[in-house]
């Protein structure tokens, strides 16, 4: 085979598998579903499985409210009880780090790795497998392992959960609920 044509042929299978993901990703997401309606959600109490148990699972559930009730292009109104929903969220934490050093980032350049190297901040990091269930039929419409970080000088151990837990929130909403771009 002519290496024109091994080329132009890696090149569509590289494109299809990118096509292929991109809508893959796009079908995951649950904007198109909900955009510009009232949808009525109750957010379950986070459930701690980490292995210290020292997350805040009342904090991640009021962060997780406050971030629907922020969000602008789907109007989320907070059901008291499941039973008033339209869709159930849960959280799962299974994972919360908090270190004195942060990680050192995979940054482009010698300047970035040398700054990233030269500072020192607190490093916190809180994960969790998030679900978004249709409250009458029980179907899973979403579900996703949702990481969050933060840095910040200074920041103490039980001062990063709720930082880190209002990212969690965030990343959530991006993830779940945002218009891909």
């Amino acid at each position: 085979m002519p290496v024109k044509s091994k080329f132009i042929l890696s090149f569509l299978a590289a494109s299809f598998l990118c096509a292929a993901s991109l809508f893959a990703m796009e079908t995951g997401n649950l904007y198109s579903l909900f955009h510009d309606k009232t949808v009525k959600v109750y957010v379950a109490e986070a459930k701690d499985s980490t292995k210290d148990h020292e997350t805040d699972p009342k904090a991640i559930k009021l962060k997780i409210e406050e971030a629907l009730k922020n969000r602008k292009s789907i109007r989320f109104e907070i059901a008291q009880d499941p039973s008033q929903a339209e869709l159930l969220v849960d959280a799962d934490v299974n994972e919360f780090l908090w270190t004195d050093h942060d990680p050192v980032d995979m940054l482009m350049g010698a300047a970035a790795i040398a700054y990233d190297m030269a500072t020192v901040e607190d490093y916190a990091r809180l994960q969790a497998d998030m679900s978004v269930t249709d409250a009458k039929s029980g179907k899973v419409l979403w579900k996703d392992r949702v990481i969050a970080t933060i840095t910040k000088k200074p920041m103490s151990r039980p001062e990063s959960i709720p930082l880190v837990a209002g990212e969690l929130a965030k990343t959530f909403i991006k993830y779940c609920f945002s218009r891909r771009r």
